[in-house]
Formats: structure tokens, sequence, C-alpha cells
């Protein structure tokens, strides 16, 4: 793909260890750090008037008679907004749409959750149509940026990079410059393509987990599995993350004394202020954690049933050792997979074919600190896959235009999963 291209189309990727990726708009003149979500689908900003806040506002008035909505999360911040239209560019490239719904907020609580003004001024949603709040077509920002012809294809990938490579990091709008390391010559940069079944957020059929090899948990056609960039870890069911408590344990990779060893695995996965060096942690000791998701390939002896794949993390995968948020116990109802698999593989946001692509991410390339993530081809499940079929919508329940943000548990300077995880009963912490 010739550079020029590219360059109209990706932008640099920050954040994506201890904070949501961010990116810079142009919103009717005036410039915005957002965080992307793949978790929600509005472009929410602030506007004229706001409370606690200091940075760029929109300059939009509440319109007579305008219908406020509003959103409250689970550590009790929240916010009242009114459905608007502006112009919405993607800064430093002519991803550019004249006419785009937004969301302008004109009150919250004293403790926002993305309109804090210093660090970040609202938040892009990427998610599908299904969920937006605008009225009208089109009926969200990157449907608008399909729209004007400027984003060549209604997919998004996801270049994020890891620890030392985080500066390479970038997003691309419309997919012009796929990912070139690891992938051999003519071959597709895109591993696997999974099916995602509800057209709501982005989900995936996630067949079971395993910790160094062993199953651990087996998902029901109930669970649902979210691929959310704005939650900076894993979200398992409690029998995968007790089983890898225990593995870690029983692996002897923790230096400390037996009395302690649990507190320190568990405050070793939680991202506690603790770092894994004063812990003594031997990273060749810990085991592997693995998930596997139905892909879109028949199985050749019975058409109505998908092959399934898997995605093996290595412990500097699934334990951020840089920054605060990695993995976490949540219920059986749902599992959220974050920025642990964006910062280390290619994802590949298909919104017009429904699908999500995984492939080999930046880091995979020659000085890679370890042989992980890997990804296995799809091959038949030992539940005797997923027979095909659309699904129902597992979290319509959830209602539309609500950012992920509001799926995070509260904790200090952080938002909550609060629409999901608090109604289940989970105990998370997050810090954005």
């Amino acid at each position: 793909m010739p550079e020029t291209l590219r360059s109209r189309m990706a932008v640099g990727l920050n954040g994506g260890f201890s904070t949501c990726f961010l990116i810079d708009l142009d919103v009717d003149a005036t410039k915005f750090r957002v965080m992307v979500d793949s978790g929600s689908t509005d472009l929410t900003l602030p506007t004229r008037g706001i409370n606690n806040y200091a940075g760029p506002m929109l300059p939009l008035p509440r319109p007579p008679g305008a219908t406020l909505f509003n959103v409250t999360y689970g550590d009790g911040s929240g916010w009242s907004g009114f459905n608007a239209r502006g112009s919405v560019a993607v800064s430093g490239s002519t991803v550019r749409a004249a006419d785009a719904p937004l969301v302008a907020i004109v009150q919250q609580t004293t403790n926002p959750v993305y309109t804090t003004g210093v660090d970040t001024q609202g938040l892009l949603g990427l998610a599908y149509a299904g969920l937006s709040s605008a009225a009208g077509s089109p009926a969200t920002v990157v449907d608008a940026w399909v729209a004007s012809g400027s984003m060549p294809a209604n997919q998004i990938g996801f270049h994020a990079c890891p620890y030392a490579l985080a500066n390479d990091s970038f997003i691309d709008f419309g997919n012009t410059d796929p990912p070139r390391a690891c992938v051999a010559p003519g071959a597709s940069p895109v591993t696997v393509w999974a099916p995602s079944p509800a057209r709501s957020y982005f989900t995936v059929d996630l067949r079971g987990i395993d910790v160094a090899g062993i199953r651990v948990a087996s998902q029901s056609v109930a669970t649902t599995t979210v691929i959310d960039s704005c939650t900076n870890g894993l979200i398992v069911p409690a029998a995968a993350y007790e089983a890898l408590i225990s593995g870690i344990l029983s692996s002897k990779a923790l230096a400390t004394s037996t009395t302690t060893q649990s507190v320190a695995a568990a405050a070793l996965l939680a991202g506690s202020p603790v770092s894994p060096a004063d812990l003594g942690v031997n990273w060749e000791l810990l085991p592997t954690l693995s998930f596997e998701i139905a892909s879109d390939e028949h199985d050749p002896a019975d058409s109505s049933v998908f092959l399934g794949f898997t995605i093996v993390l290595g412990p500097r995968q699934y334990i951020q050792t840089d920054a605060t948020g990695s993995l976490y116990q949540g219920t059986d109802a749902f599992i959220i997979l974050g920025i642990p698999l964006f910062n280390n593989l290619f994802i590949l946001l298909d919104r017009d074919a429904g699908r999500i692509g995984f492939g080999p991410g930046c880091g995979c390339a020659a000085g890679a600190v370890d042989a992980y993530p890997q990804i296995i081809a799809p091959r038949a499940s030992g539940s005797n896959g997923t027979r095909s079929g659309s699904a129902a919508d597992p979290m319509a329940s959830v209602g539309p235009g609500v950012p992920s943000a509001a799926r995070r548990a509260g904790g200090s300077g952080s938002a909550g999963l609060a629409v999901l995880v608090a109604a289940a009963g989970a105990v998370l912490l997050f810090a954005l």
C-alpha cells in the first residue's frame, strides 16, 4: 500500500495499558482527544456550559425542546446529554464527514468517566448502529465516514503494540495498510475470522478457556464474550480465574513464602502496585491462558458446525507488567477480552461482514520476548463445534448507546463495569 494512502487513513494510537486507546478528532473545527471504544457506538463530547470540566467544548447550546437522556455508571458517575450533528474528522487524516451524529454532554457528575478535559475529552464508539442513540442516517460516525467515501471500507484495523513497541501503534480506518510482519508473501494478514453474531457490540462465540493447555471453563450459549478496546484487562469466569491462580501457584514461578503466594498471585494478575520484580517472578514457569473461539470455517464433516480456533496468551500478555489492570474474576454470564488482546494481536473489525479478524501483531517479529501469543488454526472442537445460525443479541437489555466505560467497576479515577458487571454481582477494579 503506498505510503500516501496509508497516511490518509491511519493515525497514531496512544494509550493502551493504563488507559483506553486515544486519538484526536476535529469536530466542528475544535480538536478533542478521545478514547477509542469498540464496546460502544456513539461519539460523546462535552458542550458549552458543562460542569467539572476544563478543556475544549462543542459550541452547541441545548436546542429548545431537545430531549436529554442520562447515563449512569457503576461508580456513581454519569452525565446528561442530547443528540446533535456536526463535522467530524480524524485529525491528521482525510477521514471525515460533514454531517455525523454525536452526543453533546451538558451536565456531568463531579467524577467524570471520560470527559475530564485533561487526559480525555470524549469517547468515540466503533460498534454497530443498532446501539446508536441517534435518529436518522448515518446513525454512527463510522457509518458517516464510510458514506462520505473518505473511509474506503467499513473495516477498522487495530495495530496496537506492546511495551517498548507502543510508540509504533496505529489505527487504520478502512484497513488500507494491513500488517506485513510475520505474514507470508501473498498471504492474508488475518489468520482467522470469527463471526460476530450480535450486530450490537463486537462479540465472539467462546467455546472454552484453558490454563496450561487444560480446559478449565466451557461456555454455554448463554455466555456473552465481548471484544473491547476500552477494557484494560481480561474478565473471565470464576472457574477460569481460580484455575489460573492455582496454575501460577503450582508453577513455582513466585519466589515468595507459602503463606503469601496466593495473595502475591492475585496481586500480580490484578496489576498491584507491587511490581512483578518484587515478587521474583520466573516468567518461563508461568502457565499459558488460552481461549477457544468459533471461526467462520465449517467442519468438512458437518457443514452446520463451525470449527474452533485458539488464541494462546503467555504470561506477558495476560499480565501487563508496566501498568495496572490485567485479569479479573467475573461471572459465567459474560466475558470481556480487552486490551491485552489488542496490544498483542492484529485485530480487524469488519463492520460490513459482521466478523472479527485476528492475526500476528507487531510484537511477533524478531526480538519478541517470548513465543506468545499464538493462534492455533481452526479445528474440530471437543464440544463438537457450534452450529450455524443467527444468534439473538445477548446484550440487548443493556440498552442503546451505553459506552463500554459503563461496564467497568468503579475505582479511584476509574470507570466501572456498571451495566454488565455490577448487575451480575462481580467485584472488579479498573484504572482508565
